[in-house]
């Protein structure tokens, strides 16, 4: 479940729907009443804050990582006023929990009033707070630009170079959705208070702010797994109907299916196990030959990313080995533990395990003549290069693309730099 997303829907079917249950922004209003909808809020609620402390675990690990790339009081001081909206929306969990199961009135109404008096006293700046930390106003520290930040240089590097994939916009996925959940509940509590005090206009006018700033905030968002997300608006007519607009909002996420090595990105399931033939019409001419794959998929079912892609010649394929901490050469080639840890995906594993490789024909090199020649590296053994024919061997194919600065302007956003 998205909180946030589910919340501001919630919120806004409150507006527009009738009477006769309780709904999102009305449980204030509405404590201690005979009315229908209590146990189905109070589970939602419960579900929310499940969700919300699962997520809290996947932030804690990008902490101390977050130290590093800035200095400790410009994240604190980014930081410190967000954590105090979250301690405040702990103790409101608690205290909303309670309304909707106490059974004696005066009970109701005094837990109903310590919320009110919460909100009134930590909440009525909740809005601009919230946005205020997330976006970075005043060339203040943004807290979404710092956890893409830390991120991609933190988790990425693993030996000499960049791999950023799914694990990575995930992280930044998690971070994005915690702290995006726990703004939802700031300005669900804070609709709560002005429903309660009868300013119906003023919430909707919280609301529409709440999710104008979402919309900013998205724009900030890169390099995360979710391409889009459901943003509303309210408005009300001189009877005061409401009605909601539902707008979709696309955001730089991360491509499916992608891993990004140094200047390439290379897809995470590799192809085959396949023969020499099916490699070398991928390789094609002139050198080296692209081939437009949106509309691709081999014949496992496996995806590739929404590029051009290429196939790997011996110096590429070689310099991506080498960046994900490989050995080649020497005793023999040793591969498969690195492509794994990566986060490459063999789509059919077979071994012993083979990566096939085209190189430029060289006539010097003696052999067959052509503009082509390929070979394919064996994990736990030596190359193989510069043949015709292997006695139908198989191997699996690595697809890359390489970035352009648009492109990875499109993903990374700068947090990469």
């Amino acid at each position: 479940m998205d909180v946030a997303v589910y919340v501001g829907e919630k919120l806004a079917g409150g507006f527009v729907g009738g009477a006769g249950s309780m709904a999102f922004g009305e449980i204030l209003s509405l404590a201690g009443a005979d009315i229908s909808g209590k146990a189905e809020i109070n589970a939602k609620l419960d579900e929310i804050i499940d969700q919300i402390n699962q997520l809290q675990q996947s932030v804690n690990k990008l902490t101390d990582f977050l130290g590093k790339q800035l200095s400790q009081l410009e994240y604190d001081l980014a930081l410190q006023p967000v954590l105090k909206m979250i301690d405040t929306n702990t103790t409101l969990a608690r205290l909303f929990n309670d309304t909707l199961s106490m059974k004696a009135p005066a009970d109701i109404a005094r837990v109903v009033d310590e919320a009110v008096e919460l909100i009134d006293r930590e909440y009525l700046g909740a809005v601009e707070t919230w946005n205020n930390a997330l976006v970075g106003v005043a060339n203040k520290t943004s807290l979404i630009k710092s956890w893409g930040v830390s991120v991609y240089k933190n988790h990425s590097s693993v030996f000499t170079g960049s791999i950023f994939g799914l694990n990575e916009a995930q992280a930044i996925q998690s971070q994005w959705d915690y702290f995006d959940a726990q703004q939802a509940l700031s300005v669900m509590y804070l609709i709560e208070y002005q429903n309660k005090k009868g300013l119906k206009p003023t919430a909707m006018r919280i609301f529409n702010d709440w999710q104008n700033n979402r919309k900013v905030q998205l724009s900030l968002l890169y390099a995360n797994i979710t391409p889009s997300y459901n943003v509303y608006s309210l408005s009300s007519d001189s009877s005061s109907k409401y009605t909601m607009k539902a707008e979709q909002v696309s955001v730089a996420s991360f491509p499916v299916n992608s891993i990004v090595v140094g200047d390439l990105l290379w897809s995470r399931n590799l192809i085959g196990p396949s023969l020499q033939g099916t490699f070398m019409k991928l390789s094609g001419d002139p050198y080296p030959e692209g081939f437009d794959n949106i509309n691709y998929k081999w014949t496992n079912g496996g995806d590739i990313p929404p590029y051009p892609m290429y196939v790997p010649d011996l110096p590429t394929i070689k310099d991506v080995f080498w960046r994900i901490g490989a050995k080649i050469g020497g005793d023999g080639d040793h591969f498969e533990g690195a492509i794994a840890a990566a986060g490459f995906k063999r789509t059919s594993p077979s071994q012993p395990f083979r990566i096939w490789f085209f190189e430029k024909h060289q006539v010097s090199d003696g052999g067959p003549s052509g503009p082509y020649l390929c070979g394919y590296f064996i994990d736990n053994d030596n190359w193989c290069r510069n043949a015709q024919d292997w006695s139908g061997a198989t191997a699996e194919i690595m697809l890359y693309h390489h970035l352009t600065p648009a492109e990875r302007q499109k993903i990374f956003g700068g947090i990469d730099r």
